[in-house]
């Protein structure tokens, strides 16, 4: 399959992202390939505290939440990424309307933060903690934009370079002024 857009009208043809270059991708969207690591730790986790994948996908704009495979995949298009990381941050500390998920998640060795670990760390109170835990902290803090890394790590108790991995490896951001309605509702 070719990547040209030659057979285009010129009015059509558009160019691949700047984003598989290093630069700013499309803010109207676009179709650039990404890791799907993190994306697949942040459906776990909502499936650990009762989120079904069914669930999931219709909040995430899924046809009838059934289009929503992106376990099975190692790479996700930029966007559903962004979107499972919206979700992620609205649900991440919200149980879910399914006790039997909880139980198949569990069965499958999936783990979720504890909100209550979490609020303890951000606060800078040491306590026993997953590395689900730590890592959902670091994001907090993170998202906040109030400290800086070297802060934070002495805040959750860990080395610096796990604070900059957590942050290379991306993950929600502060939820936008404007949402998507999907995820509004």
């Amino acid at each position: 399959m070719s990547l040209r857009h030659d057979h285009l009208p010129p009015a059509r043809r558009r160019p691949g992202c700047p984003g598989q270059y290093g630069q700013q991708h499309w803010t109207d969207g676009c179709r650039c390939q990404v890791d799907s690591a993190l994306t697949h730790e942040f459906i776990r986790s909502l499936a650990t505290i009762g989120w079904p994948l069914r669930e999931q996908g219709r909040l995430l704009g899924c046809r009838y939440g059934r289009n929503f495979r992106s376990l099975g995949r190692d790479r996700i298009e930029l966007g559903t990424a962004v979107r499972v990381g919206w979700l992620y941050a609205r649900l991440w500390d919200i149980p879910g309307p399914s006790p039997r998920t909880v139980t198949v998640a569990a069965r499958l060795g999936w783990e979720a933060p504890d909100p209550v670990v979490v609020g303890r760390l951000v606060a800078g109170i040491p306590c026993p903690r997953t590395p689900a835990d730590r890592d959902q902290a670091i994001r907090v803090l993170l998202a906040s934009g109030r400290l800086p890394m070297t802060a934070i790590a002495a805040r959750v108790r860990t080395g610096n370079h796990i604070v900059r991995a957590v942050h290379q490896r991306g993950g929600w951001e502060p939820a936008p002024a404007d949402p998507p309605a999907v995820l509004a509702s």
